[in-house]
């Protein structure tokens, strides 16, 4: 077949004032006249681009014959004199030279703009260029998403970054500077038929080969798991690995790969306008929601030149969360130990990892791979190549182990205020099944310290530093999962984990492992001292913004401050922006029902019982284990709970998120409770946590806090107000489509 230039990009990743990072996949070797220029806009008549003095180098990845995957950057020309960094707040502009053999004029170097069709369809009204902007404060802008599944319910979201873009591209006050991508970029654990038929109708053209995966029969080829039907052997090679497959999964690396080519990029997408429905394996229904992701499939594909569009101007930055890999990837002790045991686990999610490093990871933060492990990296993909697929375990072993070692994902953006994003999936301290995770273990923590250099903090600096915060600045963190999230649906997951185990539900909410939850935020505060903190998630396929007020050594419950935290409290206390956008597209239609029709009555009623208004605030205050005993006996004597006494250690387990084991120290409850409690002399609680989740204004819709639709969020942070915007693509179409903003505002803390 006759394969695209392009398969993916241009995409700007890291851009800073000393460099500038563009991503672009291709299926011929673009080196080596690989070079990014960069140009500034006329300041005075602003009709034109003036090209700014560059050093241009890249890097080219030759995943496969025909497979090329390269990050070209631009750095100030150091004999410039006048130009030391690129400016910053004013409208910068890219373009891409490249080689390709295939001209008049063999290896000479051409413009982008040659090769790319459609080349107008990526750049701006009144613009002829991708363009981009340098943010120095004081006002930072940014868009925000998570789970974006191709055949997923609902209108791509995604498309709505083209317009928060686009619609005034000059206007620097409001366009964002950067897409936050907040984790699960793609689902390799769960493909459609569909597209999994269009991955290997170009994988073997594009890689040259027909890859091959070990399993208990010994080397498998993958084309003999490509079969979508009742037949297909995939979902039972799957169990193989230790895994529990939904739909189809991905196993190879070709297949991964591809897959974040079609998710970004319409040119492998060719011919899938006249291809028919997968069937599956299944009963009606299944064969029904097929039929339906086929649909939303189409729908999918019809958007992505806006996809492609905003990817290419503005600085995007990502990072995994579990579907990149597997759903409830490192769970917990045991799962990760079956699955790495297992030659398919291991080689399954090394794969994941070296498709994410190449296609996410590596342009978030290049210095922070060094040519060791880029060639590591080359020699793993050579080592397919070379061998046409057929990689035995012992040859492949050295570096499955190195890519399962490796911690080094979390980075921090070259902003102000900079955005840490956290590793929260491969730096876990894991606990036996039945328990929840500390998702940052204990030199995750350390790492995520040695990212910022903390002026105020005392002592000595961290060895390595990224990022210059000061006490009393904003802290912004990216945490895939939401930090403070939704109570009612974390309580309702806990009461389901005890029925159903782990692996139903998510069984790693942060809240699920109260004490690391506390320590996390205890820790923040402590060595950052911020002014207030922001969280941006994703993951929960429900998008909020809350408001936490978190209080540490509060005062002791009584008369005067069981209902809320006395004055003083509440003016020692941190603020906390919990601002969640999921899904980008995977919205769950019955949940969304459930949240409009019925407002979680059962909420209601357990905040009448037990003191926590769990649909839009609460008041939790957390003690020290060793009352949690002495409570349930306080409680099970009151004759007024008589007929639900047996039920109370449980209902603190779930409803107040008490801890799981001997060793877990907290249990938190309400205020009202622990005024319930008062003659056990509790003293003061270690921490009071206060919160609320609020309403986004929209006149045409529906205000409710939790919005269970398809959406990207929208993040303004000034120096005296902060707003997050849910905003939702009301009018699909191929470029700058209609979208419908649902705004949230706040004045911010002093």
């Amino acid at each position: 077949m006759t394969l695209p230039p392009i398969l993916a990009g241009p995409i700007l990743r890291r851009a800073e004032p000393g460099r500038v990072s563009v991503w672009l996949a291709t299926s011929f070797d673009p080196s080596p006249g690989l070079a990014l220029k960069i140009f500034q806009e006329a300041a005075v008549t602003k009709t034109g681009f003036l090209e700014i003095a560059t050093v241009s180098s890249s890097t080219t990845i030759r995943a496969g014959d025909q497979a090329y995957v390269s990050l070209v950057s631009a750095d100030p020309d150091a004999k410039s004199p006048a130009l030391a960094a690129f400016p910053t707040n004013v409208l910068l502009a890219y373009q891409v030279w490249l080689t390709r053999n295939d001209l008049p004029v063999p290896g000479s170097p051409v413009d982008l703009r040659e090769v790319v069709e459609a080349w107008d369809e990526l750049c701006y009204e009144g613009l002829d260029v991708p363009t981009f902007y340098l943010q120095d404060g004081p006002r930072l802008v940014l868009a925000h998403g998570s789970c974006r599944k191709p055949h997923g319910d609902g209108t791509d979201a995604m498309p709505a970054a083209d317009t928060l873009i686009g619609l005034k591209p000059r206007d620097l006050e409001r366009r964002p500077c950067m897409l936050c991508m907040t984790g699960d970029q793609i689902y390799a654990n769960s493909v459609h038929g569909n597209t999994l038929g269009q991955i290997h109708a170009v994988v073997q053209p594009l890689f040259g080969y027909d890859e091959q995966i070990p399993t208990d029969q010994g080397l498998v080829p993958l084309k003999t798991l490509a079969d979508v039907s009742r037949k297909s052997k995939r979902p039972g090679v799957a169990k193989q690995a230790g895994l529990n497959p939904d739909e189809w999964p991905l196993f190879g690396l070709g297949e991964m790969i591809v897959m974040y080519f079609l998710a970004w990029h319409s040119s492998l997408w060719a011919g899938f306008e006249s291809a028919k429905p997968a069937l599956t394996k299944g009963s009606v229904g299944k064969l029904l929601s097929t039929a339906q992701g086929f649909k939303a499939l189409k729908r999918f594909v019809k958007a992505l030149p806006a996809v492609t569009r905003a990817m290419a101007n503005a600085a995007v930055y990502m990072i995994f969360d579990d579907h990149e890999v597997t759903d409830d990837w490192n769970l917990y002790k045991e799962w990760t130990a079956r699955v790495r045991k297992s030659e398919l686990g291991r080689r399954m999610v090394t794969n994941a990892l070296v498709a994410y490093w190449l296609c996410q990871g590596w342009g978030n933060d290049p210095s922070r791979f060094d040519a060791t492990f880029v060639k590591n990296v080359q020699d793993y993909c050579d080592l397919h190549r070379t061998n046409k697929g057929k990689v035995s375990p012992s040859a492949a072993s050295t570096f499955e182990n190195m890519i399962w070692d490796f911690h080094d994902w979390a980075f921090v953006t070259p902003t102000t205020p900079p955005v840490f994003f956290v590793d929260t999936r491969t730096w876990r301290d894991l606990k036996p099944k039945g328990r929840a995770p500390r998702l940052l273990s204990a030199d995750a923590w350390r790492s995520f310290l040695g990212m910022a250099n903390i002026h105020g903090a005392g002592g000595s600096s961290p060895v390595f530093s990224r990022a210059t915060v000061r006490q009393g600045d904003p802290l912004v963190i990216v945490a895939p999962t939401p930090v403070f999230g939704m109570l009612f649906t974390e309580a309702k997951d806990k009461m389901d984990c005890l029925d159903d185990g782990p692996e139903g539900p998510d069984f790693e909410h942060w809240r699920f492992n109260q004490l690391a939850h506390h320590e996390f935020v205890k820790g923040l505060i402590d060595h950052f001292r911020p002014r207030y903190g922001v969280f941006l998630s994703g993951d929960v396929h429900t998008s909020f913004t809350a408001e936490v007020d978190y209080i540490l050594q509060a005062s002791a419950v009584g008369l005067d401050n069981a209902l809320r935290p006395s004055a003083s409290d509440r003016a020692g206390a941190t603020r906390f922006y919990q601002f969640t956008s999921s899904p980008l597209k995977n919205q769950n239609e019955s949940f969304g029902a459930q949240i409009d029709t019925m407002r979680w009555p059962a909420s209601e009623v357990m905040s009448f019982v037990f003191g926590i208004e769990m649909w839009e605030t609460w008041d939790l205050v957390g003690y020290d284990r060793l009352w949690r005993t002495r409570a349930i006996e306080v409680l099970q004597r009151r004759p007024d709970v008589q007929l639900i006494s047996q039920l109370i250690p449980r209902i603190l387990y779930v409803q107040f998120m008490d801890g799981q084991a001997p060793d877990d120290p907290f249990v938190t409850m309400s205020g009202l409770v622990a005024l319930a409690l008062q003659d056990l002399k509790m003293g003061r609680p270690l921490w009071r946590e206060v919160g609320g989740y609020y309403r986004h204004v929209d006149k045409d819709s529906d205000d409710a806090p939790m919005y269970p639709w398809n959406n990207i969020g929208y993040v303004a942070i000034s120096q005296t107000t902060i707003i997050h915007e849910i905003c939702v693509v009301k009018e699909a179409a191929r470029l700058l489509p209609a979208i419908r903003r649902h705004q949230y505002a706040s004045t911010l803390p002093k």
